[in-house]
């Protein structure tokens, strides 16, 4: 089971703690990431890990790549983002067509990406 803890100490900064590490997220997005970029670092972080498992079991060299994952924010049905485009640089890996849609197959089994396509309820409660 996964579980975060988000701790707000006043003002607009708020506390992460997981059972991997810690970090800060600012929802004022001032002096630290905000939540909705968390939200897309999460998505293309995700995706990483499943980049880096393809081209190893590709046998692919594939040193560095980056993701570009952008999103807009849209207010209607309250605000939510309402497309999400994923842009994957191979950073000069050559891999032939076949390869490039394997890939991407391959990254949409991340967990992050199904749970965003799953749409899982939310049950919230005050305790």
């Amino acid at each position: 089971m996964y579980k975060v803890q988000v701790k707000n100490k006043g003002k607009s900064e708020v506390y992460v703690k997981s059972q991997s590490g810690e970090f800060t997220v600012d929802t004022d997005a001032k002096t630290a990431v905000a939540p909705l970029d968390t939200l897309l670092a999460a998505l293309g972080s995700c995706m990483s890990f499943y980049i880096r498992k393809f081209a190893q079991s590709a046998n692919i060299q594939m040193d560095l790549f980056t993701l570009d994952v952008e999103a807009d924010l849209v207010s209607d049905k309250g605000y939510r983002f309402k497309d999400i485009k994923v842009s994957i640089d191979l950073d000069g890996a050559v891999i032939d067509d076949i390869k490039k849609q394997s890939l991407v197959q391959f990254v949409k089994n991340c967990p992050v990406h199904n749970t965003l396509r799953n749409m899982p309820e939310i049950d919230i409660k005050v305790v």
